[in-house]
């Protein structure tokens, strides 16, 4: 069966800016979260399985970001 995951991705780039979006994910099963680093930023991708889980994570990751003086 298909169920809806949401995804908070989230990239810090090397200048100090700090991307952050949401999106829904379809699968049968809760995707793993993971990590890239590439040469021009790293990025990582967590799943949550409500939106409002997902939001909170995502709120957290802004504050910590402003926090650190990022872009």
């Amino acid at each position: 069966m298909i169920k809806t995951f949401w995804c908070v991705n989230h990239k810090y780039f090397d200048d100090g800016y700090v991307k952050i979006l949401i999106y829904d994910v379809k699968a049968e099963v809760k995707p793993e979260d993971r990590q890239v680093d590439n040469k021009l930023c790293t990025e990582y991708e967590n799943f949550f399985d409500s939106f409002d889980e997902a939001n909170l994570f995502a709120d957290e990751l802004k504050q910590k970001a402003n926090a650190q003086g990022s872009k």
